[in-house]
């Protein structure tokens, strides 16, 4: 958890205002087998997230009404959609009031930060939460709609 009240090694409480996240820290972390996002920092409605998305998975951006949202790619590389436009470390890109979806495909593991004018997280977990929660229940229920409901999460990842 960020550390608002000591500076660690001795030197000191923060000042007030200040908030300080180690390295692999978060606020809040969800997870799928292909996405992983961690809520970084918070405030004001605004959000900095930072997201994993595995090699051959798939990201789908969509208009969030008028929340803007900017990404900064740190690792690895995407493919916006069939023009075959290839971004990779230190591109970035911005959307706001997208008229319809946009997909980037991971060509490689890529690791990004998102800044968000609203907030999105926990809308965003609830979701994946909810779709895991309905996958566990298929299998339980049916053994064959089970399998088909993997291959399908597998292929919407």
């Amino acid at each position: 958890m960020p550390k608002s009240s000591h500076a660690s090694g001795g030197r000191g409480a923060l000042p007030v205002g200040l908030t300080l996240s180690r390295h692999g820290e978060s606020l809040e972390r969800v997870a799928s087998h292909a996405l992983e996002v961690r809520l970084i920092a918070q405030g004001d409605g605004s959000e900095l997230l930072e997201c994993s998305l595995a090699a051959g998975q798939f990201i789908t951006l969509m208009s969030s009404g008028s929340a803007f949202e900017s990404y900064y790619l740190l690792e690895g590389r995407l493919r916006y959609g069939a023009s075959g436009l290839e971004l990779g470390p230190g591109d970035a890109f911005s959307t706001e009031g997208l008229l319809e979806p946009v997909i980037l495909a991971a060509l490689s593991p890529v690791r990004f930060l998102c800044f968000t004018s609203q907030p999105t997280f926990h809308e965003l977990s609830q979701d994946l939460r909810d779709l895991m929660r309905l996958a566990e229940d298929i299998e339980l229920r049916d053994g064959y709609t089970a399998d088909h409901c993997r291959r399908i999460r597998e292929l919407s990842n």
